[in-house]
């Protein structure tokens, strides 16, 4: 018995020590997989820091290819780092939308910007709504010819809205006013390119043998006239009073639209027709009517199109026509464009060919000479008719002005001459001219100084450009069978030099050198231009708390005030020149002027009333009062000074009683910020650190905490709406944001276009003073990584992946 119990006790003793050794071992190899696993990450993070640190160098030679390194990157792993690669790579303003056509070579905006219209290779003609970029499916596809499309127009503003869509297989007019439910109106014979006249009242249509037909739409579709031209037709625009052609011999034919539309000397008003449901080329002359009408059936007799629409004076959104099938570049380098002999009306003319007299007041009014092989691909032509351009595919873009007679000028060439340029587009007011080709870019160029004021990345070729009619997007046709939109592609002529945003965040105010701008913000991807007005060149804005003053500081010499309470009219409310001045600021009430100079003193004025500022107050004794901030509730005042104090004022009663101060800057103050509920005031100086001082107890302050990171003087701050998040900007052009809920580090933005920056009102998107414009910056690493997958292009390699990323996994970010 004694040694049964005696070897039970063993054999449990043994399966004790046992399990003991099998936890062991099993802990052991948990923490060995633990401490691999931790390994892994480590490396995997250390790899996308490391590739993330590159793509700033990288997108100086590839863009494309940086940004899919920083989506990548920041997928890998979500740091500081990774996240400011993402947001430093983001496309401006772009959105992409995918055709089911092949390659769009015709784009058009109807003239009240509500629809976008896209023409194929392969025939598919779709509409879009161009009030909203999320949409990514068309509104309605008209009905495929198989041709290709070679025109599209809309008719200018002044009736219903109708689109001209040319194939080679026929000329078709189309009433769109609901566009998701298009209706046919009428059907011309083919043409290689049509355009709308000036009026609306008439189209022309080019033939492919080079005659140009010219058609009444005020009622049925009646043939005018023809006007045979010295080549076939590759380019058809209108602008103005001004119709360009560009032609296979080479030349660039001008006309003056009034002649070349003249009215008939024999116009029927017809109340029959023959209905034709087919698509078919009609002979010369004869059109088949599917509509009539404006807004109404094809099957209903005697209805006609809308009469007179008015001219705009800008053109019907025509398409840029390409170069016909077969009418390709000879491949050899065009000569500088010469005019050709002749006098005017008969340049290019073919001997002997005399038409009706129609036909001779359609006579051009000056041709020339391009030397662009195979002729132009694509001709444009300035709202006003003034500035006429035209490309090809092997010398770039020409432009030329328009003078008297509609003769052209000497031409100009813009961008290098080994650029091939297949989309040309002119901005609404005809200041920039637009260009894209095979390099995969698009361009924006000052027509008075042949500058490049802008480029926009593209995936692919580009085919058609078209701007919208107030300016505030362009869209390109894309080789890939797509298109692409840029929000606020257009410049300012002026310099942004300061920017102010009302508390609500609705309101914006820019100045440059030669005046001031307020601009509606709410949506501010969307802005809308309230008020221009002349005003001294300013640097430095501040906007009272009610939103209905505006203070312009002129450095070192006065400040002004203005009354912005009607927003379509700024009015000049008080003028106050001091010698030194650095900053301003005014109270919530606008009644209330603060400014500092670079005498140490720190003033209050009373400007409640137009006229003199009153003087209310003073304190002396510092260097330069760099900087001064109104609390939000109006009872506080920020001062920051050159020997690196920030101090706290009771200015109620119009006095300056010091509540508080710290001097924790180790050099002067360059800015200080209250944020929006004025219970914590930032400050950023020379020192290259901002601090961030809790008040929510002003007299027992305690010591400020550090922001730091920054490698020159922090000169502008600001808070996000909600108060959680700090954007803190440097002289070197760099961003830093944080979140204050733990002072932590959320991301770095570094770019030119950096200078002072705002939070917009939905607490993610920053505004920036960006030279000639105003420019927004998406804060969400995700939305913009999906924005970069939409232009990216082709997809990283598995070589270019192991370049940056080592042997991890091939995963493309944008697959």
């Amino acid at each position: 018995m004694l040694r049964q119990w005696w070897g039970g006790l063993r054999r449990r003793g043994l399966v004790a020590a046992l399990s003991v050794l099998v936890v062991i071992a099993t802990a052991g190899a948990g923490a060995a997989w633990w401490r691999s696993e931790q390994a892994s990450a480590a490396r995997v993070t250390a790899l996308a820091q490391r590739a993330a640190g590159e793509v700033g160098e990288l997108r100086a030679t590839n863009p494309a290819l940086a940004m899919q390194v920083a989506v990548a990157a920041h997928r890998l792993a979500d740091t500081p780092r990774t996240r400011s690669a993402v947001l430093g790579s983001a496309p401006p303003y772009v959105t992409y939308l995918r055709s089911s056509g092949d390659r769009v070579r015709m784009i058009a905006y109807s003239p009240d910007d509500a629809v976008l219209a896209t023409g194929s290779d392969d025939g598919v003609i779709q509409l879009w709504d161009a009030t909203d970029p999320r949409r990514r499916t068309p509104l309605s596809d008209l009905p495929r010819t198989g041709a290709p499309v070679t025109a599209l127009a809309f008719r200018p503003p002044g009736g219903d809205r109708v689109l001209l869509a040319a194939t080679g297989r026929g000329t078709e007019l189309w009433n769109v006013v609901n566009a998701a439910r298009p209706r046919r109106m009428a059907v011309l014979p083919g043409a290689a390119t049509a355009a709308f006249a000036p009026d609306g009242r008439a189209l022309l249509a080019a033939d492919a043998d080079g005659t140009i037909r010219r058609w009444s739409i005020a009622g049925k579709p009646v043939q005018l006239g023809a006007v045979p031209a010295a080549a076939p037709v590759t380019g058809l625009a209108v602008g103005g009073g001004t119709v360009v052609t560009g032609h296979t011999d080479g030349a660039v034919r001008l006309w003056d639209a009034d002649h070349l539309t003249g009215s008939p000397s024999h116009t029927t008003t017809s109340t029959t027709h023959a209905a034709h449901t087919g698509h078919h080329t009609g002979s010369p002359g004869r059109s088949t009517t599917d509509t009539v009408g404006s807004g109404q059936r094809a099957d209903s007799p005697g209805r006609t199109i809308t009469d007179a629409v008015r001219s705009s004076g800008r053109p019907a959104g025509v398409a840029g026509h390409q170069a016909a099938p077969g009418h390709t570049a000879a491949g050899r380098r065009p000569a500088s464009p010469v005019r050709y002999a002749g006098p005017a009306g008969h340049h290019g003319s073919s001997p002997g060919r005399r038409g009706s007299p129609a036909d001779q007041r359609g006579a051009p009014a000056d041709t020339v000479a391009t030397g662009l092989g195979g002729g132009p691909a694509a001709v444009a032509v300035s709202p006003d008719g003034r500035s006429v351009a035209y490309a090809g595919e092997d010398g770039g873009a020409w432009l030329c002005r328009v003078g008297g007679s509609r003769r052209c000028g000497t031409p100009g060439r813009y961008g290098r001459p080994d650029e091939v340029v297949r989309g040309l587009a002119f901005s609404p007011d005809g200041s920039r001219l637009a260009t894209g080709g095979d390099d995969r870019t698009v361009r924006l160029w000052d027509v008075g100084t042949r500058a490049e004021i802008a480029a926009f990345r593209h995936p692919g070729g580009i085919f058609s450009l078209a701007f919208a009619s107030d300016g505030q997007a362009l869209a390109a046709g894309s080789a890939a069978g797509g298109f692409h939109q840029w929000h606020r592609p257009i410049h300012d002529r002026d310099l942004t030099a300061g920017l102010a945003l009302s508390p609500d965040r609705s309101l914006l105010a820019t100045t440059g050198a030669r005046g001031g701008q307020l601009w509606d913000v709410r949506d501010p991807w969307r802005r809308l231009l309230l008020a221009r007005w002349t005003a001294p060149p300013a640097s430095r804005l501040a906007m009272s708390g009610d939103a209905r003053r505006l203070a312009t500081v002129q450095d070192g010499n006065a400040v002004t005030v203005w009354d912005i309470a009607d927003r379509s009219r700024p009015a000049l409310h008080a003028r106050l020149p001091k010698r030194g001045l650095v900053s301003a600021a005014l109270s919530r009430d606008g009644a209330t002027l603060a400014t500092g100079d670079r005498s140490g003193e720190l003033l209050l004025w009373d400007v409640a009333q137009p006229g003199v500022p009153r003087r209310l107050a003073g304190r002396g004794g510092f260097r330069d009062v760099n900087a001064v901030d109104f609390s939000p509730d109006g009872r506080l005042l920020a001062s920051g000074d050159t020997e690196g104090g920030v101090w706290l004022w009771d200015v109620r009663g119009g006095a300056l009683q010091e509540v508080a101060h710290h001097e924790e800057h180790d050099e002067a103050v360059a800015t200080v910020r209250f944020s929006p509920k004025g219970d914590v005031l930032l400050s950023g100086g020379h020192d290259w650190a901002a601090r961030v001082w809790d008040l929510a107890d002003p007299r027992r302050a305690p010591r400020p905490a550090i922001l730091p990171g920054h490698d020159e003087t922090v000169g502008y701050a600001d808070f996000s709406p909600d108060g959680t998040t700090v954007a803190t900007t440097d002289a070197g052009r760099t961003t830093r944001l944080w979140d204050l809920r733990g002072n932590r580090w959320i991301a770095e933005l570094s770019h030119a276009d950096l200078r002072t920056v705002l939070f917009a009102a939905d607490n993610r998107t920053l505004i920036s003073a960006a030279g000639h414009d105003v420019r927004l910056w998406d804060t969400r690493p995700g939305t913009v990584a999906a924005r970069i997958c939409q232009v990216a292009g082709a997809l990283i390699t598995v070589a270019e992946w192991r370049r940056y990323f080592d042997d991890l996994p091939y995963r493309p970010p944008c697959r």
